[in-house]
């Protein structure tokens, strides 16, 4: 059976895009639970798409699946995705808050780029990949939750363990203005070498993860 306002393959597992007549105007979006990826640019520039559920089943979300939806305010990564694509959130300027799940392991390059209203970010140590100006733009960031014992080990995951100036460092995470306000959660017992860090002791505020 067709979906009112899905284009769905045939056996309802792969979800290509919204229908055409509906982009600009649909606000909320239920996927099915058959569907278990999410092409890229599938929901690209849905300007009024405020809320979308994405059931478990999902284990793939594509390269700029939900770039430049304006009007997305939150959105729940399913516990079996293995990587945020490059590119997958770019310029949801509305985004607050986003669920990244242990399943995570790589994050695409420019994946939150542009996310002027995101708050925090949880990123857990399953994370084995952080690729370029992942979090760049995200100028509201309020917190940042890094699980990594060893501070060295982040860098490593950018720069594949490769030497790099501090400059580099911060234009690879996200913006300088953050350290003032941003406050840097990390892992019981780790906090001195956070802040004894050269490139996280630009942190003014480091504080443990309860």
């Amino acid at each position: 059976m067709e979906h009112p306002y899905l284009n769905l393959t045939l056996d309802g597992k792969t979800l290509f895009s919204l229908k055409i007549k509906i982009k600009e105007k649909i606000q909320e979006v239920v996927i099915p639970k058959s569907v278990t990826t999410i092409r890229e640019r599938a929901f690209e520039d849905c300007k009024k798409l405020q809320s979308i559920i994405i059931p478990d089943s999902v284990t793939t979300i594509g390269w700029s699946a939900f770039r430049g939806c304006i009007a997305l305010k939150s959105i729940d990564i399913p516990d079996f995705v293995a990587e945020i694509e490059e590119s997958a959130f770019e310029n949801c300027i509305a985004l607050q808050s986003i669920n990244i799940p242990d399943s995570v392991t790589a994050i695409g390059e420019s994946a939150f780029e542009g996310c002027s209203a995101l708050k925090s970010i949880n990123i857990p140590d399953s994370v084995t990949a952080i690729r370029n100006a992942a979090f760049r733009g995200c100028s509201a960031l309020q917190k940042i939750c890094f699980r990594y014992k060893d501070p060295d080990d982040i860098l490593y995951l950018l720069f594949g363990g490769l030497e790099c100036d501090l400059n580099e460092a911060n234009l690879y995470l996200f913006d300088e203005s953050i350290f003032e306000t941003c406050t840097l959660f990390v892992p019981p017992g780790t906090r001195w070498k956070y802040r004894h860090h050269p490139f996280f002791a630009q942190f003014k505020k480091i504080e443990i993860i309860h």
